[in-house]
């Protein structure tokens, strides 16, 4: 792989750049919530040939004719061969979870396994890594560019992600960051908004908090646009709508489309944390939800050449949050 390791400045990257010729995608992790929808996107791109690197012993993993190998970014052998003539790679797979070794079995030492595969293939010349804003840590924060935010991340997961994305950076990669993903298949953020609020039962400051958002769609949409893209950019993205939504207003809109929140008081910070502490929440999840977190994200629309939609659930994705949480 042959990816320049300089920096270029954001405004000089190509806006709205045109997709190239057919570009072969390798994407890993296509099976999970985001890169399921990265996979979709690129389907839709009729022109573009896939392969996938799966766990699954079957070949239903998106169109019938996209290329699977059998196995994970922590084979080498399997991502050699899954490379062999790949031109761009998309790393979607990533553990979240709290298991350390986990982590960075997959986080950290995976990432390094692609790369070296990368850096093998004759034929890839750009790989775009999916990471998180959480390698930021807590906050606040209030609207930063990514050159403008240190990394300093809390969490086993959050720290092996921190650490494969800057080798991904240190190659001339792409790294996108999104912070809170909602859409169908979401088990985490919105479920977990109205658990949180559902036991506390009260705003927390008011609610006046402003976070930044995307639908999982939207950033599938994303990626595969820059996957195309017949000019590669370099670099850390964040990955959101370009207007961050006040809590209190997400808290309405989950109320009318998913379950009903009795909110009529509010606490602050200081008191809702042992509370929901008791109910299984660590505090970097409540000031997710409780102090500014949102970023600039309109160079990566920008360079992608899509258009941001306010933000609103779709139909689908809030009858699959409410009978997600029927079942639990």
């Amino acid at each position: 792989m042959n990816l320049s390791s300089s920096r270029k400045p954001v405004e000089r990257l190509q806006r709205h750049p045109q997709p190239g010729p057919s570009k072969r995608v390798m994407l890993l992790g296509a099976t999970g919530f985001i890169g399921s929808r990265i996979l979709q996107a690129l389907e839709s791109q009729i022109d573009t040939p896939i392969s996938i690197l799966s766990r699954r012993h079957d070949n239903t993993v998106g169109r019938r004719d996209n290329s699977v190998t059998h196995g994970d970014i922590t084979d080498p052998s399997a991502l050699q061969a899954a490379m062999a003539e790949a031109d761009v790679v998309i790393n979607a797979a990533s553990y979240v979870g709290p298991d350390a070794e986990l982590a960075k079995r997959v986080n950290l030492e995976g990432t390094h396994n692609v790369l070296r595969a990368c850096r093998d293939s004759a034929t890839v010349s750009r790989i775009i890594q999916l990471s998180t804003t959480s390698v930021y840590g807590s906050g606040p924060h209030q609207g930063q560019q990514p050159w403008e935010l240190q990394v300093n991340p809390e969490s086993a997961a959050s720290i092996t992600r921190a650490a494969g994305e800057q080798a991904v950076l240190a190659d001339g990669g792409t790294v996108i960051r999104p912070n809170l993903v909602h859409g169908v298949g979401d088990r985490w953020f919105i479920p977990g908004v109205i658990k949180m609020f559902g036991n506390l039962k009260a705003r927390i400051d008011n609610s006046t908090a402003k976070v930044s958002l995307i639908d999982v769609a939207d950033l599938g949409a994303l990626v595969a646009a820059l996957a195309r893209a017949s000019t590669p950019v370099s670099g850390a993205f964040h990955a959101a709508n370009p207007k961050p939504i006040v809590v209190g207003e997400l808290l309405d809109h989950l109320s009318r489309e998913i379950q009903q929140l009795e909110l009529s008081r509010g606490r602050s910070l200081s008191d809702a944390l042992p509370v929901l502490e008791e109910a299984g929440f660590r505090p970097h999840q409540v000031r997710l939800l409780a102090q500014d977190h949102y970023y600039d994200s309109i160079q990566l629309w920008e360079i992608a050449g899509l258009s941001p939609k306010p933000f609103q659930l779709s139909p689908e994705a809030a009858a699959w949050y409410r009978h997600h949480l029927t079942r639990g």
